[in-house]
């Protein structure tokens, strides 16, 4: 069973592709979904999916918020052309993770590339339009953004952002949350750690 993860303040598509199954001139004509808390059976539809659609291929449904530690179980059934039936399942788990771990001098002022991971390349003609950035310090979860993030900027040819990071105190571990927003009104979000040490 697939499984993906993903960040409450995300929103954006997962696709449900039959292209493997069907046969010549076999397409998609009708499809169900059911979305549940894994933990409780409970009917999570209204709280993850926030929208779905098809074409002869494959189903599409969009996700969206859910509680950290939760996971859903979403089951697509699809009917076809030629009468037949096909079902696919994939566990959406709602995380607070880190995605990675960078270091960093407390004089140095350093670009980071931040590249969205649930970002999908099937979305053609979608790119990312607007991006925040804030820092908090781990230890203390105190915003301090001013005095660490120096400048950001979306990269169009790869739908990164880059984070211009700056200053610190050795010994000291940032957390750097990137958050954008697509044209087509998708969310994503990535968190990586700065850890700042005096060499």
């Amino acid at each position: 069973m697939d499984s993906i993860t993903k960040k409450s303040y995300e929103r954006f598509p997962i696709i449900f592709n039959q292209s493997n199954n069907l046969s010549y001139l076999e397409s998609v004509v009708s499809y169900t979904f059911e979305c549940v808390n894994t933990l409780t059976g409970a009917d999570t539809s209204s709280e993850i999916i926030d929208g779905d659609s098809n074409t002869s291929t494959y189903v599409q449904l969009i996700v969206k918020a859910g509680t950290v530690g939760d996971k859903h179980k979403v089951t697509v059934k699809v009917t076809t052309t030629t009468d037949g039936l096909y079902e696919k399942d994939v566990i959406i788990e709602i995380v607070d993770e880190n995605n990675g771990v960078f270091p960093k001098q407390p004089t140095e002022v350093a670009p980071v590339k931040v590249e969205f991971k649930n970002f999908p390349s099937i979305l053609s003609g979608d790119s990312l339009s607007t991006r925040s950035v804030s820092a908090t310090n781990v230890l203390y979860d105190t915003d301090i953004t001013s005095s660490i993030v120096d400048a950001s900027a979306i990269q169009p040819d790869d739908n990164s952002v880059i984070v211009v990071c700056k200053g610190g105190v050795s010994g000291n571990v940032y957390r750097i949350t990137t958050k954008a927003e697509t044209t087509q009104g998708y969310k994503y979000q990535m968190d990586v750690l700065m850890s700042v040490k005096e060499k």
